[in-house]
């Protein structure tokens, strides 16, 4: 029995050893591991981000001065370590920023990065009363965004007591959205002409010598601005102390007038 209980405990301490040589790290790799450790912890806090970040971004292309500010101010809170580490979560980021539409990190030397982005631009900027908003195509109010040059919507309303509210009107931006991209409308419309929204009439459009063509909903844009072109001649040749008004809210049909005429004149301008 006594020879039995020597053999297993002898058993058991030469198993004891083994994983104690395996498991058990050493005095030096426990020296080294702290000394990586403090490494990178002082390196982390020595680094100032918001001297470095900033500094260390290049773009693929160029960019608006505004999103190059406001990208800086963004990156100045971050770690330019963390950042070159997890490069995937800058780019995700940056992806949720109001005024960035889609925008793409990656590393280029170390320490470096290049940024591809798109910015957000308005689709247009809606005006009531004497507030300018920036809006997109769904007509929601924009805090942060790209200023470029974009359409002016002049909304009209009538004059209440309460104070002028601005509320974009999704369809009249829907029809500003699909006349740019007709081909004819770069034909028919310049960067002078202003674009005026009311309930009664829906979008319309107020040339420079004061002729105003009435768009109405965004149906039928493609016929409409067809209809535009027929009269197009007579209404760039408008006195502007007596304009042209020109609807086109009938389908196949314009109905065109002027200050002197009392009578509107219809006048068929596409087949059925």
């Amino acid at each position: 029995m006594n020879l039995y209980l020597s053999k297993k405990l002898f058993v058991d301490l030469r198993v004891y050893a083994r994983l104690d040589k395996v498991w058990t790290p050493s005095s030096s790799s426990i020296t080294k591991g702290l000394l990586l450790f403090f490494l990178v912890t002082s390196v982390l806090l020595i680094i100032r981000p918001e001297n470095e970040l900033t500094k260390k971004v290049s773009y693929t292309k160029q960019v608006d001065i505004t999103t190059k500010n406001q990208i800086n101010q963004f990156l100045g809170s971050r770690n330019i370590i963390f950042d070159f580490l997890f490069v995937t979560q800058l780019s995700q980021d940056i992806n949720r920023l109001e005024f960035v539409q889609h925008a793409k990190v990656t590393r280029n030397e170390l320490l470096t990065f290049k940024l591809a982005i798109t910015e957000f631009i308005p689709h247009a900027y809606w005006h009531t009363g004497t507030a300018r908003i920036a809006v997109d195509l769904h007509g929601n109010i924009l805090t942060n965004f790209t200023p470029k040059q974009r359409p002016v919507i002049i909304e009209l309303q009538e004059i209440s007591i309460n104070h002028l509210l601005a509320s974009p009107n999704r369809d009249a931006l829907l029809a500003l959205k699909l006349i740019e991209e007709e081909p004819l409308a770069q034909e028919l419309i310049d960067e002078n002409v202003t674009y005026v929204f009311t309930k009664s009439e829906g979008l319309s459009a107020e040339l420079p010598n004061g002729s105003i063509v009435v768009i109405g909903d965004s149906t039928n844009i493609d016929e409409k601005l067809i209809a535009w072109r027929i009269f197009k001649t007579q209404i760039d040749a408008a006195d502007p102390k007596n304009p042209i008004h020109l609807d086109l809210r009938f389908k196949n049909r314009a109905l065109i007038s002027n200050n002197l005429t009392t009578s509107l004149t219809a006048q068929k301008v596409l087949k059925d």
